[in-house]
């Protein structure tokens, strides 16, 4: 199950959606409205969330309402926010490279 939620953090969209519901429930239409996403689209990561176990939905009247299925999640996004900092970025500096390459060579001539 942790497995599940993690994966479904892993999305951009996803996330957006998290951040958008941070502050209470919201209908598909509004959170479409905010992200500046297609209905669809918002819907389809929604499904994927509930599935997951990231977001609950619950009916009123016609409307579908979504909201984080539990506060330890917010904890969590602030938390990898937070250490995001520290993280290596995706694209290192051909300098970081090449020393990697040098030491690698470095090892492989003893």
């Amino acid at each position: 199950m942790i497995a599940e939620s993690l994966k479904a953090l892993g999305h951009p969209q996803r996330l957006r959606l998290l951040e958008a519901l941070a502050d209470g429930e919201k209908p598909v239409g509004k959170l479409a409205e905010l992200l500046d996403l297609p209905q669809a689209i918002v819907s389809q990561q929604l499904r994927i969330m509930k599935t997951s176990g990231v977001v609950k939905q619950r009916r009123h009247h016609t409307n579908s309402l979504y909201s984080i299925a539990h506060d330890g999640l917010l904890q969590l996004l602030n938390c990898l926010s937070k250490c995001q900092s520290h993280c290596v970025p995706a694209n290192r500096s051909d300098a970081t490279d090449k020393r990697r390459h040098d030491t690698h060579q470095r090892r492989n001539e003893k």
